[in-house]
């Protein structure tokens, strides 16, 4: 049973897609009158990989608006994105990616669908208000919240489909929808360590890619297995942060494929680096923080006992400057500084301390010359980059 269709589309076959809204998938009527789903899976916010996969496996975030064109292609726009699928039910990502990870607002025009900006109406919880294909197979669409219509140079005109997936972990489908419009990253990769991206041809033909990497702050941190090949092919993200102070990190991965429709691709990513643990003096310590420009964020601390010297607050490449007071019990503390911001969502940095293994009950008298040095982090000045 259909719930509150939104949107038609009539393909060359005779086939009628709806977007059957609140069911949160796409449906085929073939022209005898048999219904199925052809688009997403129905369930809200499931993780898993976003592309490359069939069409009827992805979680989509309330379809809205739909196009076929003449070659068996559907376009389907769901929250902030608009995705491809190919005449073989294969699911791919055209629009919406950002730079940066995903980012809400408008940028893009002149470069690649992947690389764009959409930002949801006010009203309503869809970006792409309307679509439709003309007969060169150019894709334009409503980009209701930036007050725009907007065309995607046939999008099909390529006989390669890229498709990126991360074994390594569960990606979420789409960003979230939440009060303040926030955004998130589309590819968090590095939770724990070294991750795998999964190159596949979704399309036809070959698919020869070539890959380069860069970060945020400019430092060479992010490593790649290989830099070229032909798809399918499995290229090994790792991080040196031997060098790098306690922070949160980003870096950028832009693979490009002249024969697919959806290239270059834009897979960003982060890397937390945990601050030194302290002994039972008093220290401080450093977080460098690292986000795109317009990025604003936000570091509270979970104990009384670190107290943030800085400003807590900042938007974009900042740092923290944060103290740990002495410790005078006989029990180890653990505590943390939590960095909340527009694009990441949150990331902790847990500061552990030592306990103070000379009790008072112990303790020479006064006068008696002991002395304790801590051990700390090598100390800096936080100043705003």
């Amino acid at each position: 049973m259909l719930n509150s269709p939104q949107a038609l589309a009539l393909d060359a076959a005779g086939d009628l897609y709806i977007v059957d809204f609140q069911n949160r998938v796409v449906r085929r009527v073939t022209p005898d009158g048999t219904i199925a789903t052809v688009v997403a899976n129905g369930v809200f916010d499931s993780p898993g990989d976003i592309e490359g996969i069939p069409a009827t496996q992805l979680s989509i975030d309330y379809p809205t608006n739909l196009a076929a064109d003449t070659k068996g292609n559907l376009y389907v726009q769901g929250g902030w994105y608009i995705y491809r699928v190919n005449p073989a039910g294969v699911i791919s990502l055209l629009a919406g990616g950002g730079l940066f990870g995903y980012q809400e607002g408008f940028a893009g025009d002149g470069g690649p669908s992947v690389a764009a900006r959409l930002v949801r109406d006010t009203c309503s919880i869809n970006a792409a208000m309307g679509m439709t294909v003309d007969a060169a197979g150019n894709l334009y669409f409503a980009d209701s919240g930036n007050d725009r219509i907007r065309k995607i140079t046939n999008p099909a005109g390529f006989p390669a489909q890229m498709a990126i997936s991360n074994p390594s972990f569960n990606w979420l489908p789409a960003p979230q929808i939440v009060t303040t419009g926030g955004d998130q990253w589309d590819f968090n990769l590095f939770p724990t360590g070294p991750n795998n991206l999964v190159l596949t041809n979704a399309g036809t033909g070959a698919m020869p890619w070539s890959a380069t990497a860069s970060t945020l702050d400019g430092a060479n941190w992010l490593n790649l297995s290989a830099n070229s090949g032909s798809a399918p092919s499995t290229i090994l993200l790792s991080a040196n942060a031997g060098g790098l102070t306690p922070g949160l990190y980003m870096g950028t991965v832009v693979i490009s494929a002249p024969n697919a429709s959806n290239s270059p691709r834009y897979v960003s990513g982060t890397l937390t680096v945990g601050p030194s643990s302290f002994n039972a003096g008093a220290g401080s310590g450093t977080i460098e923080i690292s986000e795109p420009p317009g990025t604003g964020w936000t570091v509270t601390s979970s104990a009384d006992w670190i107290t943030i010297t800085s400003s807590p607050t900042g938007t974009g490449n900042g740092c923290i400057n944060y103290a740990v007071a002495a410790n005078t019990s006989t029990a180890q503390r653990n505590g943390s500084l939590t960095l909340a911001n527009t694009k990441q969502g949150t990331a902790t940095f847990n500061v552990n301390q030592g306990a103070d293994l000379a009790p008072a009950s112990l303790q020479a008298p006064a006068g008696a010359g002991r002395v304790r040095k801590p051990i700390l982090p090598p100390e800096r000045s936080c100043t705003p980059r």
